[in-house]
Parts: structure tokens; C-alpha cells; sequence
């Protein structure tokens, strides 16, 4: 069940990232992850008040919740900073390579893969890597390919970072809580979002936001990040967090169709492995 789930984060957060290849350029980071998480965290905040129970709280989850929130500010932001730049086969794969942290946090925390396991999660971790070293070396629109390995790999950090922390949040107390912590992460997110903005002197936004683009682009994410936290109470909740990482092989094939961008032969046997790998989690 960790597996479908990640998959389902995955697929969301690829449509999603897509969504942010066409938004971001362009355009300020920050006004455009305001908005994605408002339109996250409004559908989350109905269903804590559904099917959970704010009252059943712990302190100690609030705290780890309000971590994951700041941690995945940092993550969007590298993000949507990579995705200004481009090109997705060169962002999506080193942002999906965040699991070898996943499964090394939770190898710490004493829950130890099975050598096949492992096995898998490191075929992931390779068929992402190579993607990215047959990607395009030419500068995009927006910045170097320096800057945008350097954003992707800031987002990868936060991104393992906010699972480890958000799965840990989830875990502790009981399981009413755990809707109302996925709520306080987004709306942590969006209060660091939105405090950074005030913070920083003001960015003109040139012409429109693509407001119905970025409202999609929230429920994605929403859905990617609760699908990746309801594992928590699964065995081996870490790998969703592995699977979910196949979003940047998934990215890349929507740009491909898309976008029209080049996807060498390497690429190809590379996202084909990654499959593979996923599939052989599930057995």
C-alpha cells in the first residue's frame, strides 16, 4: 500500500511540475508558491476538520508538523527556481533523487531496508542520475545549468527533510491527528511563504498570474504530500517516499509530449530501470 500511494504522489506531482515548466519563467517564485499553497491548504484544512480531530493534537507532532511546513518551503522554492531555468530532463531527475536521504534517515532511526530493498531504492536513485547526465548542457532561458543543478539539488534536501519529519509527525499520537498535522505543515509553509514575501523588498509581477494553473497545480500538490503522509501508518512508510520519487521520470515524459523536449536513448533505459525498481518494491 506505501507503494500505491507513492505512486500516486508521483503522478500528481509530475502533472504538477509540468504545470510549473509553463508557470514559473518569468514570473517571482514566491508569488506563484503563495498561491499554490493557499490553494493546497484550503482543501486540507477541510478535511482535518472532517476527518479529524484538531482537539487530539500532540505538542510534539505540532512542532515536527510546523518543521516539515519550513522544510518544504525550502524545497518548493529550489523547485520552481530549477523549473525557471530548465530543462525538466535535467531538473525533475536530480530533484527526484531525494529518496537516498529518505532511506538513510530512516536506516538511523533503526528501521533497516532489506538488501533488496535497498537494491531498488539505489536503481531509483541511478536511473534518475543518469537522466540527468545525458540532460542538455545548454544554458536555459532564466539561468545557467549550474544554478539550476544547484536549486535541484536545495529542493531535494527539502524534500527529504519535510517526509522524514511530516511521516514522524504522523506517526506519534494517535491517527485523528493526522489530517489536522498535514494542515498545520501547509499552512506553515504558506505563513514562511508569505512572511518571506513581506521580509523582501517588493517584485513587481509583470501581467497576470496564471491564477486557474496555479489552483490545479495546489490540489496536485496536496494530494501528492497527503498521499506520502498517510503512509506513515503503513509498514515501510519510507518507500512511498521512494516511489513518489519516480514523479521526475513521469515530468519528463509529459515534457516530451508536451513540450516537445529532446529525451535520449540513455534517458529512455534509464526511466524504464526506474519502473523496474518500483515494481520490484511491491513484491
Amino acid at each position: 500500500m506505501s507503494v500505491l500511494l507513492g505512486l500516486i504522489a508521483a503522478l500528481a506531482w509530475g502533472i504538477h511540475d509540468l504545470c510549473a515548466r509553463f508557470a514559473a519563467p518569468g514570473r517571482p517564485v514566491l508569488h506563484l508558491m503563495g498561491t499554490v499553497l493557499a490553494a493546497g491548504f484550503l482543501p486540507v484544512a477541510v478535511l482535518a476538520l472532517t476527518l479529524g480531530d484538531p482537539e487530539t493534537l500532540d505538542l510534539p507532532g505540532v512542532f515536527l508538523a510546523i518543521a516539515a511546513g519550513i522544510a518544504f518551503t525550502v524545497a518548493g522554492y529550489g523547485l520552481y527556481s530549477a523549473f525557471a531555468i530548465g530543462p525538466v530532463a535535467l531538473v525533475a531527475p536530480i530533484i527526484g533523487a531525494y529518496p537516498i536521504l529518505t532511506v538513510l534517515i530512516s536506516a538511523l532511526s533503526g528501521h533497516l531496508p532489506t538488501p533488496g530493498q535497498t537494491l531498488a531504492a539505489g536503481a531509483i536513485v541511478a536511473g534518475v542520475g543518469i537522466v540527468a547526465l545525458f540532460s542538455p548542457d545548454h544554458d536555459g532561458p532564466g539561468g545557467s545549468r549550474r544554478q539550476a543543478i544547484l536549486w535541484s539539488v536545495a529542493s531535494a534536501l527539502g524534500f527529504a527533510t519535510t517526509f522524514a519529519l511530516a511521516q514522524t509527525a504522523a506517526r506519534i499520537g494517535v491517527t485523528e491527528a493526522e489530517w489536522p498535522k498535514m494542515a498545520i505543515t501547509r499552512a506553515a509553509a504558506l505563513a514562511t511563504t508569505v512572511l518571506v514575501i513581506a521580509a523582501l523588498p517588493r517584485t513587481p509581477v509583470r501581467g497576470p498570474l496564471p491564477w486557474r494553473l496555479l489552483i490545479a497545480m495546489g490540489l496536485l500538490d496536496a494530494t501528492a504530500m497527503a498521499a506520502v503522509t498517510l503512509a506513515a501508518a503503513l509498514p515501510r512508510p519510507e518507500f512511498a517516499a521512494v516511489v513518489a520519487s519516480v514523479f521526475g521520470a513521469v515530468t519528463i515524459l509529459l515534457a516530451r509530449v508536451f513540450l516537445s523536449e529532446a529525451v535520449r536513448p540513455a534517458q529512455w533505459l534509464a526511466i524504464a530501470a526506474i519502473f523496474a525498481a518500483i515494481a520490484s518494491l511491491g513484491l
